[in-house]
């Protein structure tokens, strides 16, 4: 019985060690280096600006309208109401 008792004192001995070592600092970390950091010097080019164009074009052509369009579906009886 006494030898478990000391394995589990060794185990718990070293894991206590084990934890207090990893919480340490390094004692000789190297000092960061600032960087610099270079800006542009020209201004980004300037978004475009969307026209409606586009929208016009897709929303009043009547084929593709049909096209792309869902029927809905109608729900049955068994769907509705409560329970």
């Amino acid at each position: 019985m006494s030898h478990f008792r000391l394995i589990g004192f060794v185990l718990i001995a070293l894991g206590a060690a084990g934890m207090l070592a990893a919480c340490a600092s390094p004692a000789s970390a190297p000092a960061p280096t600032p960087t610099v950091v270079a800006k542009p010097t020209t201004a980004p080019p300037p978004t475009p600006v969307p026209t409606s164009d586009g929208c016009i074009k897709c929303h009043s052509d009547k084929e593709t309208l049909k096209k792309l369009a869902v029927t809905k579906v109608e729900k049955s009886a068994e769907t509705q109401g409560e329970g």
